[in-house]
Order: structure tokens, then C-alpha cells, then sequence
């Protein structure tokens, strides 16, 4: 699973998903105490994927998954050193597999659920979309 953030909508009031990705990934570095991490976040179109595909060549990021909004990696290959990177990645589109992470009600995994109060009806998914990631993700 790679999916960390999704925007699920429920009942028509829209809910930010936290799925634990970053909690996950940091408790199951070899040396949690120890290391510390860097997160990149590249967004982009379909070349993306290419791009991604050659820097982190260890990876594999195209396997399939629940999408959710934002995806999060850790490096293979510097998984094991004093400071790992961890990369976000997301497209430049409208996401259509939004609402992926919504198995994660019947699942054990520790997830978090925000309300995105304001939002139902008066933004389009594309633009609240958008807004979800410059205003958390860029901030």
C-alpha cells in the first residue's frame, strides 16, 4: 500500500484521510531511533512516473494499490542509512481513484479521518484537490 493521503467523501461532506503511511514507514526503518528522514514531494503529469522511475531504479513504484490522493515511497536504497528519503508523489489531474482508502474502515491499521468542513458542493473534486495539496502539503 502506498497510498498516505485521500480524499474520501462521505455522505456528502468531504474527509481528509490520514492512512499511517508516514508512521508505518518511519517505525520500519532498521534504526527508527536513529536515522532521520527527508521527504521529497514531486508531482507531476505521466513523466513523472518516468522520472521517479530513474532516480529511485530500487522502487517499485508502479505497483498496483489503493492510489489515494498522495502516494509515499521510502528509498530501497538508502533505506538503511542515517537519513533516508522518503518521496510523496501525486498527479497534476484530477485524481479519479480518490476514495481508495475507504477499505481502511473494515481494516486494523491505524488511520485518522479530518473533516474538511466548507467543502461540500462549493469546490469541484479537481479543485479541492488542488487545495488539499497546496494548503497541507506545501504550506
Amino acid at each position: 500500500m502506498a497510498a498516505w493521503l485521500d480524499l474520501v467523501s462521505e455522505n456528502e461532506v468531504w474527509n481528509l484521510v490520514d492512512t499511517n503511511r508516514l508512521g508505518e514507514l518511519v517505525q520500519e526503518l532498521p534504526y527508527p531511533k536513529f536515522q532521520y528522514p527527508s521527504l521529497l514531494y514531486f508531482t507531476g503529469n505521466s513523466n513523472r512516473m518516468k522520472a521517479l522511475r530513474a532516480l529511485f531504479p530500487y522502487n517499485n513504484i508502479t505497483r498496483k494499490g489503493p492510489a489515494g490522493l498522495i502516494r509515499l515511497h521510502l528509498s530501497t536504497k538508502t533505506a538503511h542509512t542515517q537519513s533516508p528519503i522518503l518521496f510523496a508523489e501525486s498527479s497534476l489531474c484530477l485524481e479519479y481513484s480518490l476514495g481508495d482508502s475507504k477499505w481502511l474502515k473494515h481494516s486494523t491499521t491505524k488511520h485518522r479521518s479530518f473533516s474538511i468542513t466548507g467543502a461540500e458542493g462549493l469546490l469541484p473534486p479537481a479543485r479541492l484537490q488542488q487545495e488539499v495539496k497546496r494548503q497541507l502539503v506545501l504550506p
